[in-house]
């Protein structure tokens, strides 16, 4: 069953998403109503089908399938990679459990279609939240609990940790050096 599910909806979610593409998108658009119906889809398959085989050729077949750019040895321990056609992993890039990685973020009455670059070799902790328009470097380790805001690049070998109850202001001073 779980074979069958992903052999036939990964590419009709393929076909879906075809013209849904990066950009910003009023509520009431068509784009947003096809990418409604997508994400509904794409949430029942990762929810009912890949919850049961994770850690397998069948999740990584689903996501390439779907239109994940993917590169060799890639391991994935999650399955909430949101909107995957615009995702690309390099080669033996990790993914921890639980992280959601997410092309997509609805703000203002809009809906905002970014990609997400991670380079050869990343890891990404569990628990994390990546939003769209990231790109993180080859070799960077995104530690456990880290949330990457939108737009921001994480350098080639860096190595991110989150820092737990700051606030935003401070987040935000600590992100552009100045604490």
């Amino acid at each position: 069953l779980c074979r069958s599910a992903v052999v036939l909806i990964g590419p009709a979610l393929r076909i879906l998403s075809l013209g849904i593409d990066r950009g910003r998108y009023p509520v009431r658009s068509p784009t947003v109503r096809r990418g409604l119906v997508y994400s509904a889809i794409s949430t029942l398959m990762t929810r009912l089908v890949l919850r049961v085989v994770p850690l397998s050729f069948f999740a990584t077949l689903f996501f390439r399938l779907v239109g994940c750019r993917m590169g060799k040895n890639v391991r994935l321990n999650s399955y909430m990679l949101n909107d995957a056609y615009l995702l690309t992993l390099g080669d033996g890039v990790v993914i921890g459990g639980q992280t959601d990685i997410s092309c997509h973020i609805y703000e203002n009455g809009y809906l905002t279609l970014e990609p997400i670059s991670i380079g050869a070799g990343a890891v990404i902790g569990a628990h994390c939240y990546i939003a769209p328009g990231v790109t993180v470097g080859e070799r960077a380790l995104v530690g456990l609990g880290c949330y990457i805001r939108q737009g921001k690049s994480v350098p080639d070998g860096a190595r991110l940790t989150s820092v737990g109850s700051v606030s935003l202001s401070t987040a935000q001073r600590l992100e552009r050096g100045r604490l």
